[in-house]
C-alpha cells in the first residue's frame, strides 16, 4: 500500500498535496518555521484543519508561500465553462437604458423606497393625529370632571339640607344623637 500523493476537491479534481501534508500523514515533524512543542491547541487544529480541507484549497500556508497555480487553474476553468454559457464576448452588455432585468430591478428598488418613505409619512400623520385626540379627550374629560364636582356640591348640599331638617326634628323630640354633615 503506497502513499496517497493526491486529494480530491469539492470540485472532484485530483489535486496534490502539499509537502506539509504528505509529512503530516505520515507522522512527521513539522517543515514550518515552528517545531511542535508537544502541546495540544483546538484553535490551532480547527484553523489547520479548514485550511486544507476540500474546496479550501486556495486557502492556508500554500497561498502564503506563493504556490498561485491552483489558482490560475480555477480561474481558467471557469473562464472555460461560462465561455459556452455567455458566449465570446462575455456577459451581455446593455446597449443603454432599455427594458431590461437592471433597469426594471431599478424601477422596483425606487418605487419600494417611495413606499417606504409614504409609509414613514403615513405613521408621522397618524402621531399627529393621536396628539390631537389625546388633547381633544382631556378636554373632555376636564369638563366632565367640572360638571361632575357640581353636580356632587348639589347632591352634598342637598343631602346636607335633609339631614339638617332631621337633626331639627331630632332636636325637638328630645332625641340626643345627631346625623353628621357631609363635607363637599
Amino acid at each position: 500500500m503506497g502513499i496517497d500523493t493526491h486529494y480530491t476537491n469539492s470540485m472532484l479534481q485530483r489535486i496534490p498535496k502539499s509537502s506539509e501534508q504528505l509529512v503530516r500523514e505520515q507522522g512527521g515533524g513539522s517543515t514550518g518555521r515552528y517545531a511542535y512543542d508537544g502541546s495540544y491547541n483546538p484553535l490551532a487544529v480547527q484553523a489547520a484543519t479548514k485550511a486544507q480541507s476540500p474546496g479550501n484549497e486556495l486557502t492556508g500556508l500554500g497561498m502564503q508561500l506563493g504556490q498561485h497555480d491552483l489558482l490560475r487553474a480555477l480561474v481558467e476553468r471557469l473562464e472555460s465553462q461560462y465561455k459556452g454559457i455567455l458566449g465570446k464576448g462575455g456577459p451581455p452588455k446593455p446597449a443603454g437604458f432599455g427594458f431590461n432585468l437592471p433597469t426594471m430591478e431599478m424601477g422596483g428598488n425606487v418605487l419600494g423606497g417611495i413606499g417606504k418613505f409614504m409609509t414613514g409619512m403615513g405613521a408621522l400623520e397618524t402621531a399627529k393625529y393621536a396628539g390631537k385626540s389625546f388633547d381633544e379627550k382631556s378636554k373632555y374629560n376636564k369638563l366632565n370632571w367640572e360638571q361632575q364636582l357640581l353636580k356632587r356640591a348639589g347632591e352634598v348640599s342637598g343631602e346636607n339640607a335633609l339631614r339638617r331638617d332631621d337633626n331639627a326634628y331630632r332636636t325637638a323630640q328630645g332625641i340626643g344623637h345627631l346625623a353628621d354633615y357631609i363635607t363637599a
